[in-house]
């Protein structure tokens, strides 16, 4: 291989690098929502400094790390230019919002939890399921298909707590959280089967290997907590 042909492939592959690293505003946007809602949290922990309220503010806060979480794998794991892989940024995005403004009704009498649980699970399952339609790559539908069964079966707990007492209602949604945690945990697997993606990417160029995927992963959201920085 001679040198021109050495540095034409040095190119193509810093050329991959800089199109999968750069950060889309989407992102940033969608990463600002979940800001929003974290600060929502504080703002109602403020309101109820005790132990109950301590643990009701984790209860809801492991929902929105596991939603941002899941969005931003999905999104990170394969190259945001292509434009169908948007959509699931997109829903979340939108029924993040809602769910943000719900936070401080979540555990108030009656059915006003709707405000935080509806778009949740909307959004949370809405987006899997764009996952697992959307992607090319058989091994993210599997793994969609794993994250689905896990949080249908959390879901059943979110619903159940729509219909009960608010003291009882933390302790309902407190074990969905506990699913939902131990999903995560696990790699959402079916049956015996570990659902976990090797990769998300091309197996070609400067992301071929898994550790060298991982670190991508990791530097698109760096480089987006530097951007809000």
């Amino acid at each position: 291989m001679n040198n021109t042909t050495m540095q034409d492939d040095a190119a193509d592959s810093a050329s991959m690098e800089e199109r999968t690293t750069a950060v889309t505003a989407i992102e940033l946007l969608f990463d600002l929502v979940f800001v929003a809602a974290i600060g929502q949290l504080a703002t109602t922990l403020h309101d109820h400094v005790t132990w109950r309220g301590g643990l009701e503010t984790m209860v809801l806060w492991v929902p929105l790390y596991l939603l941002w979480a899941n969005t931003s794998f999905s999104a990170t794991g394969t190259i945001t230019e292509n434009k169908s892989l948007r959509r699931p940024i997109l829903w979340v995005l939108f029924f993040g919002i809602f769910m943000a403004a719900g936070i401080p009704v979540a555990f108030e009498d009656g059915v006003e939890c709707l405000a935080f649980v509806a778009p949740y699970l909307i959004a949370q399952l809405g987006q899997v399921a764009m996952t697992w339609f959307i992607h090319g790559r058989e091994e993210m539908k599997l793994h969609s298909r794993g994250v689905m069964v896990w949080h249908c079966l959390s879901a059943i707990g979110w619903i159940i707590g729509i219909f009960v007492e608010p003291h009882a209602r933390l302790w309902v949604w407190f074990a969905a959280v506990i699913v939902e945690v131990a999903g995560m945990l696990l790699r959402h697997p079916l049956g015996r089967r570990n659902n976990w993606p090797s990769a998300g990417w091309p197996s070609s160029g400067w992301a071929s290997s898994a550790g060298t995927q991982e670190q991508h992963r990791h530097h698109r959201v760096a480089v987006r907590h530097r951007t809000h920085a």
